[in-house]
């Protein structure tokens, strides 16, 4: 009898298992491209003195009430620090007892503007010199005039006083004028001190932020700036220094504070007037 042996032959089958890794999230990178904030809270308004104080004018009467009066136009600067300048030669309209008493002459104007968060504080001095027939003669005539004032913006109003110097080779003639609170609108067209900036930036693979921008105020007049920061990847925040691109701008420096894309804060000073606005 033949005897048959079953092998059993182990079979193994083999599972080959796949792992996919779980997606994760990109890392977060700096701001990059254009950006625009506009600011209208009138504790961070910025006004253009330059753009509304275009005419000087000294008025004075004697103690005989003989009234003399000069007027002379004015194209003033204002600087990113804040301060007021204007220089140059210019025709002075001036009128003594009733008659004409004009004259070629030249002109300084000096002052600056200032705020913290509120009311902005105004400082002009204009003076113009030449030779003009006063007083019986031909005389050295200088007509100086100082304005301080007061901005409130929230009720839009301004006061101040009006200091007036007329001499005329050693014949001096002085008045002083409290004005307000009046609208400012009556002095000329100030806007609502709104302004906006604009900006432009890229992240390089370092994380520093590098760019160019520029604010606008209300009245048009334009600060430049350059802008340098750095990117922090672990808050996805950046920190922008925009400081004065120009002549015209420097003195004036902002801090912009942004998370991903979004501006947050912009804090610093604008033209000599403090600013801290959020977002």
């Amino acid at each position: 009898m033949k005897t048959t042996h079953l092998m059993w032959m182990p079979c193994f089958m083999a599972f080959s298992i796949i792992f996919f890794p779980t997606p994760q999230p990109s890392a977060p990178t700096g701001p990059s491209g254009s950006f625009k904030s506009t600011v209208t809270s009138v504790t961070n308004a910025v006004w253009d003195v330059a753009g509304v104080i275009t005419n000087d004018a000294v008025d004075v009467t004697t103690r005989g009430g003989t009234r003399i009066s000069f007027s002379f136009p004015v194209s003033i600067t204002q600087k990113g620090t804040g301060q007021l300048k204007a220089s140059g030669k210019v025709n002075v309209v001036g009128s003594y007892d009733g008659s004409a008493v004009d004259f070629l002459g030249s002109y300084n104007v000096s002052g600056s503007i200032s705020s913290a968060h509120k009311a902005a504080h105004i400082r002009v001095n204009g003076a113009a010199s030449g030779a003009a027939y006063l007083f019986g003669a031909m005389r050295r005539v200088t007509a100086t005039d100082t304005y301080t004032a007061v901005l409130d913006p929230v009720t839009m109003m301004v006061s101040g006083t009006h200091h007036v110097i007329l001499t005329a080779s050693g014949i001096a003639k002085t008045a002083t004028q409290s004005f307000g609170p009046e609208v400012i609108s009556a002095f000329g067209n100030f806007g609502d001190g709104s302004w906006m900036l604009t900006f432009t930036v890229s992240t390089t693979s370092s994380n520093k932020v590098k760019g160019s921008g520029a604010v606008a105020l209300n009245s048009g007049q334009v600060f430049n700036y350059t802008i340098n920061g750095t990117f922090h990847p672990s808050k996805n925040t950046s920190t922008l220094t925009l400081t004065g691109a120009d002549s015209a701008t420097r003195g004036s420096t902002l801090v912009v504070t942004m998370s991903g894309n979004t501006v947050v804060r912009i804090k610093g000073s604008i033209s000599g007037q403090l600013v801290n606005a959020t977002f």
